[in-house]
């Protein structure tokens, strides 16, 4: 059950992004590369400590939001 609550938090982050992830590649906004960055890096920093203290399935957000960052 935690595995598939998740891998919802994923798909439920991949949705509220695409709005963002549609206008970035037709070049109606742009991203500023720093911003990005930190919010990438934060991700990165939240989903190791989850990891390690044992989120598991809880973690994943974390993890797609990073990866996210780093595309934009």
């Amino acid at each position: 059950m935690k595995q598939i609550l998740g891998l919802l938090a994923v798909v439920i982050a991949f949705v509220g992004y695409t709005p963002y992830l549609r206008d970035t590649i037709i070049g109606k906004t742009k991203p500023h590369i720093f911003s990005w960055f930190l919010w990438s890096l934060l991700s990165f920093i939240a989903f190791g400590l989850q990891l390690t203290k044992g989120a598991g399935a809880g973690s994943y957000a974390n993890l797609a939001l990073g990866f996210i960052a780093i595309y934009l």
